[in-house]
């Protein structure tokens, strides 16, 4: 993985990253249950070891950052260094305490999306496979960021929060993906809004991960989520 050192003012980029995905990772991002998988369509679990074994040459993990200050926290806004803000309360509950943020975009390059593309047009079980390997993909890469995350904090003696994402309760999408994508440069990896506000190439994602000496600990990324509750895909360590 390539590093560079963090600072509060330009947008950083972090590549070579090296993610591993396994096949239960890739039916769990088709929505599918692993162990119903195994029982009764076994002809699924050659097509996500074959998804893997391709994909990991379709993809281009990248991760570009900035890490900004923190200048106050109040119930629903988070105000930073240099006047801008993070508005919603769901993201001002997870900053309190925080000296500072990271804020971050994430992907996977657009050659995994047009190769899915192309199985569109042919291949209808192929492209599924595809697909879960790329939700399963992105996941890594994003606990794979928020891991490098927490250890330049304890560095300096902080304790970094768990990812939080626009669109997790709290923190609109439109609000939230117009907060980052106006702080952190997302094309220079090559990711774009649409009017929708949903990134593209689709295997992105954009996040938020507080530190400080006060951060919350770092919990289950579940422990967010508004369908939690009745969720039947969670991974098995929640």
């Amino acid at each position: 993985m390539t590093q560079n050192l963090i600072s509060s003012e330009p947008t950083r980029i972090l590549s070579d990253w090296q993610l591993v995905t396994t096949v239960d990772m890739v039916l769990r991002g088709q929505g599918a249950e692993p162990q119903k998988i195994r029982a009764r369509q076994p002809q699924l679990i050659s097509l996500a070891e074959r998804a893997i074994a391709e994909g990991n040459g379709l993809i281009h993990p990248q991760v570009a950052f900035r890490r900004v200050d923190i200048c106050g926290v109040s119930l629903s806004c988070v105000t930073l260094r240099g006047g801008s803000e993070l508005n919603g309360f769901g993201i001002a509950r997870k900053l309190a305490g925080c000296q500072g943020v990271f804020l971050a975009v994430a992907s996977l390059g657009k050659k995994l999306e047009e190769e899915m593309d192309k199985a569109s047009q042919s291949d209808l079980p192929w492209q599924f496979a595809l697909d879960g390997f790329g939700t399963a993909a992105i996941g890594a890469l994003s606990n794979a960021a928020c891991r490098f995350f927490a250890a330049l904090a304890a560095k300096d003696g902080l304790r970094a929060t768990s990812q939080f994402y626009p669109g997790m309760r709290g923190w609109p999408l439109a609000e939230g993906q117009t907060q980052i994508f106006s702080l952190v440069d997302a094309h220079s990896i090559g990711v774009a809004l649409n009017p929708s506000f949903l990134m593209v190439p689709r295997k992105s994602l954009s996040l938020a991960v507080g530190f400080g000496t006060h951060a919350q600990p770092a919990g289950h990324l579940c422990d967010e989520c508004s369908v939690s509750a009745k969720c039947r895909h969670k991974p098995d360590d929640h």
